[in-house]
């Protein structure tokens, strides 16, 4: 999932069971030490080939190190408009890499808090294998 790497950071958590709980936010720590450079804050989601939604609502939190929070609804389509899945896999696991989170700009200095949480009506998403977030330049 890491290919052609440009991340100055990056992390990656597994979801247990391989299904997205509605109350469990993913949270990211991103400690950034280059406030010259401009960079963009991506997402990256890891699906089982079986998913039968074509696009999972969430809200993402990002708190910067001087506690300025800002949170924004996405809705990211895991799905063409042929019904076809986004991204790079196979049969059974697709990654959907590089969905932009921020615009390309300089980051403060510190630790940025990131949260993600799934808004969708189910109690849970099945197929949902990880998510992660990386900081390119």
């Amino acid at each position: 999932m890491w290919g052609c790497d440009k991340a100055t950071f990056k992390s990656f958590q597994e979801l247990p069971g391989n299904r997205w709980v509605k109350n469990d936010v993913r949270i990211f720590k991103m400690e950034v030490t280059d406030d010259v450079t401009p960079h963009q804050l991506n997402m990256e989601l890891r699906h089982a080939g079986s998913i039968l939604l074509p696009s999972i609502q969430m809200a993402v939190q990002i708190t910067s190190p001087s506690g300025e929070s800002e949170t924004k609804q996405i809705d990211l389509q895991l799905k063409d408009e042929h019904g076809e899945f986004k991204g790079e896999g196979t049969v059974d696991i697709w990654d959907l890499c590089c969905f932009p989170l921020t615009e390309k700009k300089v980051f403060q200095k510190g630790t940025y808090v990131i949260g993600f949480t799934q808004l969708t009506k189910y109690e849970y998403i099945p197929g949902v294998m990880g998510i992660g977030i990386r900081l390119e330049k």
